[in-house]
């Protein structure tokens, strides 16, 4: 339903990195979903892959809670570090990381470059800035991303 909303609330200047990046965040958390059902008889995998599915929604929230620092980015590197901490807590609770763990530590980071990859690649490209399309939406998703949002709309006063 993240994506569908971005859809709705975006129809007039289409945000494809928020679809982009909530498109992945359910994909990530289906795959942690059905491992969790696959482990459902282990205990702790179960618990693991549950955890992870949960974890795996959260980048949304946590790219607001940056918000007001200028920069979602932040983000990432977050939601990462939360997914680290529950090997911390393997290693302290089992004296090891167990395999659901190493599982989903995986998952998690292919999804993190998989991301990053796409968006590279896809990324639109910016408009000419003799074009008319100058002021469009482009700039102003490349402030919020880059965290520069004055310079931005300095440069497209000038």
């Amino acid at each position: 339903t993240g994506s569908l909303m971005v859809i709705e609330l975006n129809l007039r200047e289409f945000n494809w990195v928020q679809v982009v990046s909530n498109t992945g965040n359910m994909v990530t958390f289906a795959i942690f979903f059905g491992a969790a059902m696959l482990w459902r008889k282990d205990r702790v995998a179960h618990l693991r892959m549950i955890l992870f599915a949960s974890l795996a929604l959260m980048t949304p929230a946590l790219a607001r809670l940056f918000q007001p620092f200028g920069t979602e980015a932040l983000a990432m590197p977050a939601w990462l570090g939360l997914m680290a901490i529950i090997a911390v807590l393997d290693f302290k609770q089992f004296g090891r990381v167990t395999k659901a763990t190493w599982f989903g530590l995986a998952v998690s980071i292919l999804s993190a470059v998989a991301l990053v990859v796409t968006l590279l690649v896809v990324s639109p490209e910016p408009p000419r800035a003799d074009s008319a399309d100058a002021s469009t939406s482009y700039y102003r998703l490349a402030a919020v991303d880059l965290g520069s949002r004055n310079a931005a709309a300095s440069s497209l006063n000038r």
